[in-house]
């Protein structure tokens, strides 16, 4: 088996035949295989071909004049069932082409949004798979979930090689030549010899294509193109396929290869591609249903594409289809900064390219630091406090275990200072799990004056927001609750506390008579 860079507009077998799984409710809207030859073979005249391959790959090109785009795409993958149906297709020769009923295997939904620096890419497949990659400006976050088993999430800092061809691999559109963007930058003029130059192609028919009339271009390669910077791919298609046709994108010759292009006979707008082995169809797109955008900006509302297998007559049928519907199209309109976050859950494989090694690890978020902030919000652990009681005062907090004997040594020590530390609101927070009783009968024992609060639920959430890394941790703020030291040992309390209040000899004195 050989594996190859070949243009992704051409081979996009292996993903169709991976999106398949099991059967359901039976699918087959529009069924139709291009006919196995046009009405005629030779040039028709009167029809500049090249002429007509040039204005369709000008109506692709406002996606590079956009200031941004974002859509919403519904799809609908189906499969060929196991036994041939008697019925010949409804479309195409019947002559030529087997037909086997197409089953519904999966729906789903993809959601693209890209601006000039930010791009962000979702396919959802309920019950199959789920990835999401995002461009934030600054580096890459891809979350891919496959049905029953962990997912993970990947880590870069380039866009290039991560995000090649997420438009033209998984939609329809853009599919006339090959595009570079900011985000997946080619050598088009080089790619441009497996598209075909205009002078290539030549106007063969004129025949109803998907009930619209049109044109029929072929282009028929007369040398082997096939090895150029593109999407890689390793395609196994399977022995019996494999002595028919060789494999997917494998170099064996493409004398018995062509391609066609079904371009409207009234607007010039591309509706279907056929890529054709042996003058039989092996995969094929269509444009329908083209919308307005913005002045001269067309694009298809309704795309699919489907790849073609043999039977054991050797007529081609469908073996499987998407089918997609745009939902939401929006053009030049200002994307919203949700859009481009994309927050790793905690405990979450992670794997970071970022360094420009692959590193693999379990994410630990990194707690917000409060050196020179506010306080956080004192939340419903804070309830017993009036907010209002602590207005001009420096405010020492303890989160502390009554567990352990770190804990309750540190707020011994505080209760007999409370007498110095008056002026100093000083509370305490009991971070784990404790019955009431038990705590409170030993505030009392112990003569602690200052409130003890507990956490009712939530604790690891709470910890993490006050960024309390052990036990007991002590937050000092200043008068406007601004935190001026977190962390500190008891025994560097007094100079912290000088550092707050201003009054140095106090607490130096106050440090020596103890």
């Amino acid at each position: 088996m050989k594996t190859l860079r070949i243009p992704a507009a051409v081979v996009m077998l292996a993903s169709m035949w991976a999106a398949s799984g099991v059967l359901a409710d039976t699918y087959s809207p529009g069924l139709s295989l291009p006919s196995a030859e046009p009405a005629c073979v030779c040039e028709m005249p009167g029809v500049d071909a090249a002429a007509l391959v040039q204005a369709v790959r000008g109506s692709e090109r406002w996606i590079h004049e956009a200031d941004s785009l974002s859509l919403r795409i519904e799809s609908v993958w189906a499969r060929a069932a196991a036994e041939q149906s008697s019925e010949p297709s409804g479309g195409g020769d019947p002559a030529s082409c087997g037909c086997r009923p197409l089953a519904t295997t999966s729906k789903g939904l993809l959601e693209y949004a890209f601006d000039g620096g930010r791009l962000r890419f979702l396919e959802d497949q309920p019950g199959q798979a789920r990835s999401l990659k995002v461009w934030d400006g600054k580096q890459l976050i891809t979350h891919e979930a496959p049905s029953g088993r962990r997912g993970y999430y990947l880590l870069d800092r380039t866009t290039q090689g991560n995000l090649e061809d997420i438009l033209t691999s998984k939609t329809a559109w853009l599919r006339s030549q090959p595009h570079s963007f900011w985000w997946d930058s080619k050598d088009v003029e080089g790619l441009l010899a497996y598209d075909g130059q205009p002078k290539d192609f030549a106007c063969i028919a004129r025949e109803d294509y998907r009930g619209v009339e049109c044109h029929v271009l072929e282009l028929r390669p007369t040398e082997v193109r096939a090895i150029l910077h593109g999407q890689s791919y390793g395609c196994d298609s399977g022995t019996d396929d494999y002595q028919q046709q060789g494999f997917i994108g494998e170099v064996r010759g493409l004398a018995d290869q062509s391609c066609r292009w079904y371009v409207g006979a009234e607007d010039g707008l591309l509706r279907g591609i056929t890529w054709r082995i042996a003058e039989q169809p092996r995969i094929e797109h269509w444009t329908l249903e083209y919308r307005e955008v913005a002045p001269g900006w067309w694009f298809p509302m309704t795309q699919g594409y489907q790849a073609y297998n043999k039977d054991a007559e050797g007529r081609a049928y469908v073996e499987a289809r998407r089918d997609l519907k745009v939902l939401e199209i929006k053009v030049n309109e200002p994307l919203p900064e949700e859009l481009f976050r994309l927050e790793i859950k905690q405990g979450a494989t992670v794997q970071d390219r970022r360094s420009g090694r692959l590193v693999t690890y379990e994410y630990r978020p990194k707690a917000p630091e409060l050196l020179g902030k506010p306080l956080p919000p004192l939340d419903q652990s804070f309830a017993r406090i009036d907010p209002a009681s602590l207005d001009g005062k420096p405010v020492l907090l303890c989160f502390w275990d009554m567990h352990q004997r770190p804990s309750r040594h540190c707020l011994r020590q505080l209760a007999r200072q409370a007498a110095r530390l008056q002026g100093i609101e000083v509370v305490a927070v009991q971070a784990a799990a404790i019955e009431p009783a038990v705590l409170n009968e030993w505030v009392q024992e112990n003569d602690i004056s200052f409130p003890v609060l507990t956490i009712p639920d939530e604790r690891d959430r709470i910890l993490f927001a006050w960024n309390v890394r052990s036990l007991p941790w002590l937050i000092l703020t200043d008068r406007n609750h601004v935190v001026k030291a977190r962390g500190f040992p008891m025994q560097e309390l007094d100079t912290q506390l000088a550092n707050v209040t201003g009054q140095s000899d106090q607490w130096a004195a106050a440090s020596h008579s103890q």
